[in-house]
């Protein structure tokens, strides 16, 4: 499943002629999407559905058991937007825009991760939830990120050399 995107932006660059300039969008987000989607949409399902049993595997006691199947229902919660903001992000860098994705990932993991989980976890109260819920919050806005900038189609007009 992994190769798959990679194979359809090989082919996207031999195929469709992207060193020429054309870039065709829908190779890249059916190729991407159609690889990438059904697993974070998978993961969550399986992840609050199974939660209890994946942590008692490892711990069965009631406290590390609360605390590790709300990690995981949490982090399930942002498995789709993270889905979503690596298909579309893999999209564009496949198609030769590179920086966009660097940037976006770089500025909202730093700026607003780290800030967000720390005051979560401390001035909000959440505790070490707020790191979880600062992920969600990140994987959300990355993946607004992502479609608005797929969206805007300026990748398309990068020139791959």
């Amino acid at each position: 499943m992994v190769g798959v995107p990679q194979l359809m932006r090989e082919r996207g660059h031999s195929v469709f002629g992207i060193r020429e300039g054309h870039k065709n969008p829908r190779l890249f987000f059916c190729g991407e999407t159609g690889a990438k989607a059904p697993l974070p949409l998978a993961a969550a399902i399986f992840g609050f559905a199974l939660a209890p049993y994946l942590v008692g595997i490892f711990n069965n006691e009631p406290e590390v058991l609360s605390i590790g199947v709300t990690m995981i229902r949490v982090a399930a919660i942002g498995y789709p937007f993270a889905g979503v903001s690596i298909v579309l992000s893999r999209s564009i860098i496949g198609a030769g825009d590179t920086l966009p994705p660097m940037i976006f990932n770089l500025v909202i993991l730093w700026l607003l991760q780290v800030p967000l989980a720390v005051y979560l976890s401390g001035r909000a109260s959440f505790g070490v939830t707020g790191v979880w819920w600062a992920g969600v919050a990140t994987s959300l806005v990355l993946a607004i990120t992502s479609s608005v900038y797929f969206a805007m189609g300026r990748w398309k007009h990068i020139t791959v050399s």
